[in-house]
């Protein structure tokens, strides 16, 4: 939940009005669904789209839960676990730094 809010304030701050920060997120997390391993194994994915997986925050999410509902794999989820808590650290102070914080 921290990483994904972290991301959305960060998005938030790219939009000058809701309509067009929904249209970033929108533009954002549709395609993040598809290459996240969510719905498709990356396997199955050509090599350029397993690149992108990889830069994708819920890819590590979706191989966390994974490895821990599927396989059983507790050291493996707490690396992509670290990884998540890494990533949404980063995106939460970038979003904090570039958001306007000032009352209109």
């Amino acid at each position: 939940m921290f990483l994904f809010t972290s991301e959305g304030m960060l998005l938030g701050t790219m939009g000058k009005d809701p309509e067009s920060a929904t249209a970033v997120a929108n533009a954002v997390g549709f395609p993040m669904m598809f290459l996240s391993g969510s719905f498709f194994p990356l396997e199955m994915m050509p090599g350029f789209l397993q690149v992108v997986a990889k830069g994708i925050p819920l890819t590590y999410m979706t191989s966390a839960l994974r490895d821990t509902v599927l396989f059983g794999n507790n050291i493996s989820a707490l690396l992509n676990l670290l990884i998540v808590v890494a990533l949404g650290t980063v995106l939460f102070v970038s979003g904090s730094r570039l958001m306007s914080w000032k009352e209109k």
